[in-house]
């Protein structure tokens, strides 16, 4: 399985590691650390022991950055959606990259539903995650029945 150079290699890098605050952003990705660390992030052969290790320096040691800047909007979301009671920021929220993101998770969904599933950043996990908190793909058709509903 492991043998006692790959450990120990194993071992020297996570040291390397150590010194880098933020596991996301501080160690530069084409670096031989950064390369070995994206490699972590697909390993499945990490041990029990290695993973603990790479969470006591980072929770989210196994983000890239597009991954954990999608976990960031996506509490923004879920705060707003408490204190607003619904998901639809309005593209001129003082959070503009909130406001940003949650039109790019509508276009993303287009993309999703109508063309090739690949080229969306939507996963069905993702979807089902918005879906959860209550996101609403269509803002114009959730704004007109609301309205609607007012009237009547």
């Amino acid at each position: 399985i492991h043998s006692d150079d790959d450990l120990q290699l194993w071992w020297a890098r996570y040291e390397e590691l150590k010194q880098y605050d933020d596991l996301v952003h501080d160690v530069p990705r084409q670096t031989g650390l950064g390369l070995w660390l994206d490699h972590q992030r697909k390993s499945r052969d990490l041990t029990d022991e290695q993973k603990f290790a790479l969470d006591a320096l980072n929770p989210d040691w196994w983000m890239t950055r597009r991954e954990w800047h999608w976990e960031c909007r996506f509490h923004e979301l879920e705060e707003y959606a408490i204190s607003h009671d619904d998901c639809c920021v309005p593209i001129s929220h003082s959070n503009q990259k909130l406001a940003l993101w949650v039109s790019r998770q509508r276009k993303e969904y287009n993309k999703y539903m109508n063309t090739n599933q690949q080229s969306s950043s939507l996963t069905p996990k993702r979807i089902r995650r918005l879906e959860d908190i209550g996101f609403v793909w269509n803002r114009w058709e959730y704004e007109f029945k609301k309205k609607n509903v007012l009237l009547d």
